[in-house]
């Protein structure tokens, strides 16, 4: 099932239906064939499948592209459930069993990570490489999160009556976390539109409110502290080939983390970008694309 494209995200919109909603995704270069290399874009919060907009092209050229909007976010259906992490990510991974992906390359971001990461832990035959940015890769503590003001702000939206009026009744998210600071770039009025059109109704920002909440610091809570410490335990033993994309100042990967992991896991490459805060896709999309293939071309293609 299939709808319009626009100028501004030129690929075909498609739908599938995953646990009786309808998940949103658009799935470009399918030869039909499993063997292909599939990479799987996974954004986080409050974005969709647009982020990756300007990656896309590159990513084709290398295999099959596909690109999901979270249950709740961007064009998918917003049905009435309690969006927590357990529930996102038995709709990624619905959504990936119905399509019966195979030698997957997720392209990760933000609490894309989590999603993304959990999933390549639990079905490893399936996966054969990560690329990761500016996203959860491990429990963190408050002075390992983004910078002041930020930190304050966010502890702000994880208090549950102040949090809710920030974001809920106010949009504060949306109209300033992604849209004022989320990028060094200002965007287009178009872009803007694009990005908030799926939140212009206050229950439609419920999914937006309650990510911040679900942030594993100073170990709370728990499930998700020890959920993304499983996957960090866990990528420290895997063999695959992974990719980092690094900013300063950053939100959610420190300068400390990157240097941290470059020791810890294994066939991982870094790629440092410059300055930038959190959707860095939209400061730098030429690098990361061209930084994906040239690490693609490194990891997988044998020179004759």
């Amino acid at each position: 099932m299939n709808n319009n494209k626009t100028s501004i995200f030129p690929f075909e919109s498609r739908f599938i239906n995953i646990y009786g909603s309808k998940i949103h995704y658009i799935d470009e270069n399918n030869n039909g064939e499993n063997s292909q290399t599939t990479f799987v874009c996974i954004h986080g919060n409050p974005t969709s499948s647009f982020l990756w907009r300007n990656i896309i092209p590159y990513l084709k050229t290398k295999g099959r592209v596909i690109a999901l909007d979270l249950i709740g976010f961007g064009k998918s259906d917003k049905p009435d459930i309690d969006y927590s992490i357990a529930t996102h990510s038995k709709y990624v991974n619905g959504f990936i069993n119905v399509l019966k992906l195979q030698n997957i390359i997720f392209v990760l971001h933000d609490w894309g990570l989590v999603f993304g990461i959990s999933y390549a832990r639990e079905n490893a035959d399936k996966i054969k490489g990560l690329v990761f940015m500016e996203g959860i890769l491990k429990p963190m503590r408050w002075n390992e999160l983004a910078y002041e003001p930020v930190r304050t702000v966010f502890k702000f939206f994880r208090t549950p009556l102040l949090g809710k009026l920030m974001n809920v009744n106010l949009n504060m998210f949306v109209k300033i976390v992604l849209l004022k600071l989320g990028s060094n770039r200002k965007l287009s009025q178009e872009e803007k539109n694009y990005y908030s059109k799926p939140f212009l109704k206050m229950k439609s920002r419920i999914p937006v409110y309650l990510f911040p909440t679900f942030l594993p610091l100073n170990g709370k809570p728990k499930d998700l502290y020890n959920l993304t410490d499983e996957n960090h335990k866990w990528l420290q033993n895997t063999k695959f080939p992974k990719l980092i994309f690094w900013v300063t100042p950053g939100i959610l990967i420190k300068p400390e983390t990157v240097k941290e992991i470059k020791v810890k896991y294994n066939r991982l490459t870094d790629i440092y970008l410059g300055n930038a805060t959190h959707y860095i896709q939209e400061d730098y999309p030429i690098e990361i694309g061209k930084g994906i293939i040239n690490w693609y071309k490194s990891n997988y293609e044998i020179d004759v």
